[in-house]
């Protein structure tokens, strides 16, 4: 018989329970394939938005998330922000927005923005303060000078800070980071025609480096320009009345079915009832085995470090066996709690 618990061991057993329930509903990652769950073990971005360049204020996404979207009337007068907290490495995140040197395709800033379409004029000059930025297609960061240079030239037009009250956020009337996990932030120029955001949709691909220049997972910042189409609601209205009525030709077809097939198990009343409960034994909870199984052991201890590590760099009780950091031992302690 197993020994009996005591009443503040069964209460942090269930606190660490709830945390760990809470860490894999904010995400839905669990159905995640392992490839798109590891994370580089750089810097974690934990936040990413825009600004009125005016007001300082927030811009709500029209779509939230991690990879956010943005609808805006024009291509001008906002700022992007992005915020930072040290990844796995447990290193510093970067702060260097510009290190460029000509011809060395490895010279990259900390702070790392491709675009898929070019901004402004699309120059190709790196830092240019009446250019554009040149367009990358991809998100894989490839080492050629081209992507080196447009690095750079995107990453000059932001500053970085580690003083939340140096913030470019304006939140209930005080500067701040949006985040209270961050700390860094990286604040760009207010958007002008200089390096505006053509019509149509542009797609941001943002990381960032460590202090060791070791990159962190790519986030995803998508920016409509031009009003947004009304069209789908009206047309997803129309299409539901044919439907309707399809229904209701149906509705009439299964009644002479129904009766056709009630004669035919009154005929055959021992022989069928046996054959139906054993095809029904074919229950298989695989699926969803298979969609927990899509994060490996390594894949859970990099995705609790990230989340429980404090501001200051040092775990919490999450720390099960007390050496320092979330690890894989914690994490088997956090799966037997779970199943216990």
């Amino acid at each position: 018989m197993p020994p009996r618990t005591t009443a503040a061991a069964r209460v942090a057993r269930r606190r660490r329970a709830y945390a760990l329930a809470r860490w894999l509903l904010a995400g839905a990652i669990l159905c995640l394939p392992v490839s798109a769950a590891r994370a580089q073990s750089g810097p974690v971005i934990t936040f990413i938005g825009l600004t009125k360049a005016a007001t300082d204020q927030l811009i709500a996404p029209s779509v939230g998330g991690a990879n956010p979207t943005y609808q805006l009337d024009a291509g001008t007068g906002f700022r992007i922000v992005i915020e930072a907290r040290p990844g796995p490495s447990h290193l510093p995140v970067g702060t260097a927005t510009l290190n460029s040197v000509s011809g060395d395709a490895s010279a990259r800033p900390d702070l790392q923005i491709l675009s898929d379409r070019a901004l402004g004029n699309g120059s190709i000059d790196v830092c240019d303060p009446l250019g554009g930025v040149p367009a990358v297609a991809g998100s894989d960061y490839p080492l050629t000078t081209q992507v080196a240079d447009a690095l750079n030239d995107f990453g000059c037009r932001f500053a970085a800070t580690n003083a939340s009250a140096e913030s470019c956020i304006l939140i209930g009337g005080e500067y701040g980071f949006e985040s209270l996990s961050s700390t860094v932030q990286f604040c760009s120029q207010p958007v002008t025609a200089a390096f505006a955001f053509a019509p149509g949709g542009s797609i941001l691909s943002v990381r960032v480096r460590d202090t060791a220049g070791n990159p962190g997972p790519v986030i995803h910042l998508q920016i409509d320009v031009g009003p947004q189409p009304p069209t789908p609601t009206p047309t997803s209205t129309s299409t539901a009345a044919p439907t309707i009525a399809a229904t209701t030709t149906r509705t009439s077809t299964p009644q002479p079915t129904a009766s056709a097939t009630a004669p035919t198990p009154t005929a055959t009343p021992s022989g069928a009832m046996p054959s139906t409960p054993t095809r029904t034994a074919m229950p298989s909870p695989s699926s969803t085995a298979a969609c927990q199984l899509a994060l490996s052991e390594a894949d859970l201890e990099l995705l609790l470090d990230v989340l429980f590590t404090q501001e200051n760099g040092t775990p919490p009780h999450f720390d099960v066996n007390r050496d320092g950091r979330i690890n894989a031992a914690d994490v088997t302690a956090l799966h037997i709690l779970c199943r216990s």
